[in-house]
């Protein structure tokens, strides 16, 4: 036999007297299109058909899991956080799928949204994103596979305290500065700050954040920087937040 990838055996291949057959081994470390061809034959018979088999490696595909080794996920609940899976080998290693295949993702808490649940990968791709969106602090267990194979999972932790410090700090620098909108004294417009933050910021993380993907809302910057608007309004956020729900017209 001859080849041009890889090793052969045995070689020279026998085929014993009384059998029909032999079997031989082509083994390869890397992913790559090989042709054995029959070189010889001793004695000398005539080959029928083609004397020449071309053979398809691809990597071995243990399963598909999170292409992070950390073994949680911490989020805060203004974020919009991407998640990548990829198909990996036995060393942990990302490798590529030689044909399409669809892959899923869902969480155990229905408070962890996940953007799209389901896509494909194309061939010679080994990767997928999707994002997570929380609408609630806590944790969740989010699970990813692909058809014939363990689901892998990852932890998720999302939490409230950043955007309720960013809350309260930006109500407090609006009341401060708001001399010109809110009379009495610094601690009142501090307190009033606060309250017009709180308000403003929880229409922003329940109202608004849940119906767009834009990157601005999802942003610790952005809480911040409403909580200083909401603030520096003071009682007049409250009026704007009742009269966007409906609630006063």
């Amino acid at each position: 036999m001859t080849w041009d990838h890889g090793t052969f055996s045995p070689q020279p291949l026998v085929i014993h007297k009384g059998y029909r057959s032999s079997e031989g081994t082509l083994v390869t470390e890397s992913p790559t299109t090989s042709e054995i061809s029959i070189a010889q034959v001793a004695p000398s018979v005539h080959v029928q058909g083609n004397s020449t088999l071309k053979i398809a490696f691809v990597p071995p595909i243990y399963g598909f899991g999170p292409a992070t080794s950390e073994p949680v996920v911490h989020m805060s609940l203004i974020d919009r956080e991407p998640m990548t899976g990829q198909f990996f080998d036995g060393q942990g290693h990302c490798v590529q799928t030689n044909r399409k295949r669809e892959v899923h993702f869902s969480s155990t808490n229905p408070t962890l949204h996940i953007d799209p649940g389901s896509l494909n990968i194309e061939s010679d791709n080994c990767a997928a994103t999707v994002f997570l969106e929380p609408t609630w602090p806590g944790t969740a267990t989010l699970e990813m596979w692909t058809p014939g194979y363990d689901r892998q999972r990852i932890a998720v932790v999302t939490s409230i305290w950043m955007v309720i410090v960013l809350c309260l700090v930006g109500g407090a620098v609006g009341g401060a500065v708001a001399k010109d909108t809110m009379r009495g004294s610094l601690w009142w417009r501090l307190f009033l700050g606060i309250v017009g933050a709180i308000v403003v910021v929880w229409f922003l993380v329940f109202a608004v954040v849940s119906q767009t993907h834009s990157m601005i809302a999802h942003s610790l910057i952005s809480v911040f920087v409403v909580g200083i608007i909401g603030g520096y309004a003071g009682t007049q956020s409250i009026d704007f937040v009742a009269k966007k729900l409906g609630i006063i017209t």
